[in-house]
């Protein structure tokens, strides 16, 4: 069958064998910018929205991303790093006063949505906390990049957030970096 046909190909290879597979399927797919947007719809945090969540891994493996305590992600299992806030949550609960929000599920997409997180290190996602990025990130200026975060501070800002200029700029970052790395695969619609 084509599964034992792509298990197969998987298993023989030393590495995820992504043009092997491309190659075989019969209807060619394509990404668009639009699907990485719809990332800043849903939560990240759901475990039905896995498809953005691993793409933004794949995507700090391929930029030889660290995990902001001086290990690079590639070299952690998902599962053992933290996906930090690049907005804490406890920031914007304050600060767009979110407490007051009815629908907690429309609460949790502003919190968590694809354009607010990233991997990181534990320890220093702690140490983070509630701190506003505006404070915390030109401690990290160097390793922003990698990690799809605008380092044009006007973005680090409530409003560039509330505004959703901030998850709009960061999604066109990881949309431009996934075009660069599967040009076959995403595309401009």
């Amino acid at each position: 069958t084509r599964l034992n046909r792509d298990i197969e190909i998987i298993r023989t290879s030393e590495s995820f064998p992504f043009v092997a597979l491309k190659e075989i399927m019969k209807v060619k797919k394509y990404i668009s910018r639009e699907h990485v947007e719809d990332g800043l719809e849903v939560s990240a945090m759901r475990e039905a929205n896995k498809a953005h969540v691993f793409l933004l891994y794949i995507l700090l493996s391929k930029t030889d991303a660290d995990d902001w305590g001086g290990h690079r992600v590639a070299s952690q299992k998902l599962e053992d790093l933290e996906r930090h806030h690049i907005f804490p949550k406890e920031y914007l609960m304050k600060e767009l006063e979110l407490e007051d929000e009815d629908d907690p599920a429309k609460t949790e997409v502003i919190l968590s949505n694809l354009g607010n997180i990233t991997f990181i290190l534990g320890s220093v996602n702690s140490g983070i906390g509630a701190t506003p990025p505006s404070e915390y990130l030109g401690q990290y200026a160097d390793r922003l990049s990698s990690h799809f975060i605008p380092t044009d501070q006007r973005f680090w800002t409530k409003e560039a957030y509330d505004n959703e200029e901030f998850q709009k700029e960061r999604a066109k970052l990881i949309f431009n970096e996934a075009k660069k790395n599967f040009p076959d695969v995403f595309i401009e619609a």
